[in-house]
């Protein structure tokens, strides 16, 4: 499978480029084992790379979400804050960009500097 071309992005063309042409496709027809395999094979040397990131896929699905940008936030909102970072750069394989709230290594950093009123 992984061997098969027709199962791979052209080489030349990155996930984002891909996933802009055939988003429509994707979301239309969710049944497109093909298509699906496609993405699988692309995001697959970030899992090889981090194997620990597996994890990161029990957080997905527990909410439903009008858009795919809107999954992989929701994704990222309800991960803890160790699979943050893997997460925003699967987002970004697809060319989105999502909202990163505080610093991805410790979601409190954004409280650190916030004064605190003498006891």
């Amino acid at each position: 499978m992984l061997g098969d071309d027709r199962r791979k992005i052209p080489d030349g063309i990155s996930l984002a480029q891909w996933y802009k042409e055939h988003a429509d496709q994707l979301r239309t027809d969710q049944t497109d084992g093909a298509r699906e395999q496609i993405v699988a094979n692309s995001l697959l040397p970030e899992f090889e790379k981090s194997p620990a990131s597996w994890e990161a896929i029990s957080y997905l699905n527990e909410v439903r979400s009008p858009s795919f940008q809107a999954y992989l936030q929701n994704w990222y909102d309800r991960a803890p804050p160790v699979h943050k970072p893997f997460i925003a750069r699967m987002a970004e394989q697809f060319g989105i960009q999502l909202a990163i709230r505080g610093s991805a290594e410790d979601p409190n950093d954004a409280l650190k500097n916030v004064p605190v009123p003498p006891p």
